[in-house]
């Protein structure tokens, strides 16, 4: 099985370069999409043979729909020029918890499933605000960073008065356009004919189901115009893609990597993995279904990983 690895990048590729020196000797192709706003030196990137880096350069900002719009332009480019027959998405702080060959291995023996998260919304049992109704009726105003506010046109309830006074601590600049969006706009409606699910947006996909859903996206334009005003689209967009248009029988919920969010509040951005924690560190490694962990975000840690897989 042909697999390419598509990975977001918007600062430093020490820890892709890491996978990529020990994937070698492998078959494994790799896509780099460097943010626009990166200017950092990549020339090391380019000598290995196996390793493709993309002109076609997004500007992305968290949170919004530029993310999801860099995804879908990436596997376009990788299905036009490429045969490869399943790619895994990773960001620069992804990395690999098990050797190449596993990985490989364990790909082509799950050659007939999609691996991506899903999970109906709105939902009780989803922990974002309102089950995650407000990411679905609301529209998204982002107030700078990682803070970002949702407006329900002309509603008055606590909802709305909480992001009024969001917005009012973090961007108060932004009050008319909030005020705007209340007033004016039309109510927000899921595309019909497709049911909203969430999840973490990173996946190991087949090639037929993203070309199945780039088919979806071609199709429906309501569907991409729909998630421009969504809250943190990337959460959302692949994973109601998937389980609307594959079979439930051929998708897996795991993502393929370990991601810690915490417990108590989940926040805008998983923990990071230290170096120093080895008892996590081996139980992930022993986990046969992770390969793949986040945030890894330091050589040391890298290091660490590998002496354990290595063993």
């Amino acid at each position: 099985m042909k697999i390419t690895f598509l990975f977001l990048l918007h600062s430093s590729p020490i820890i892709p370069e890491q996978i990529i020196k020990r994937s070698a000797n492998s078959d494994i192709r790799f896509y780099l999409h460097f943010d626009r706003k990166y200017n950092g030196d990549v020339s090391t990137l380019k000598n290995y043979n196996n390793v493709f880096i993309t002109d076609n350069r997004h500007i992305v900002e968290w949170g919004e729909m530029s993310i999801v719009e860099t995804v879908v332009d990436c596997c376009r480019e990788i299905c036009a020029t490429t045969d490869s027959e399943f790619i895994v998405l990773l960001s620069g702080a992804d990395y690999a918890v098990k050797n190449i060959d596993y990985i490989i291995e364990y790909i082509q023996s799950h050659a007939d499933k999609d691996f991506i998260q899903g999970e109906r919304i709105p939902s009780p049992s989803c922990h974002w605000l309102e089950g995650g109704r407000r990411r679905l009726e609301c529209y998204s105003l982002n107030l700078g960073g990682k803070d970002i506010a949702t407006i329900e046109p002309r509603v008055i309830n606590w909802g709305n008065m909480r992001q009024f006074g969001k917005i009012l601590k973090a961007s108060p600049f932004s009050l008319p356009k909030a005020i705007k969006i209340w007033l004016t706009a039309p109510k927000r409606r899921h595309p019909g004919g497709i049911v909203p699910y969430k999840g973490e947006m990173w996946w190991g996909l087949r090639r037929s189901t993203i070309e199945a859903a780039l088919r979806y996206i071609d199709n429906n334009p309501a569907f991409v115009d729909y998630h421009k005003n969504t809250c943190i689209p990337d959460e959302i967009f692949f994973n109601t893609l998937v389980y609307n248009l594959i079979p439930s029988s051929e998708i897996s919920s795991n993502c393929l990597r370990f991601i810690n969010w915490g417990t108590d509040m989940p926040g805008n951005s998983p923990f990071s993995i230290r170096n120093d924690e080895e008892t996590l560190i081996r139980k992930i490694v022993a986990d046969r279904d992770c390969l793949f962990a986040r945030k890894v975000d330091d050589i040391n840690t890298v290091n660490e990983i590998n002496r354990i897989v290595d063993e």
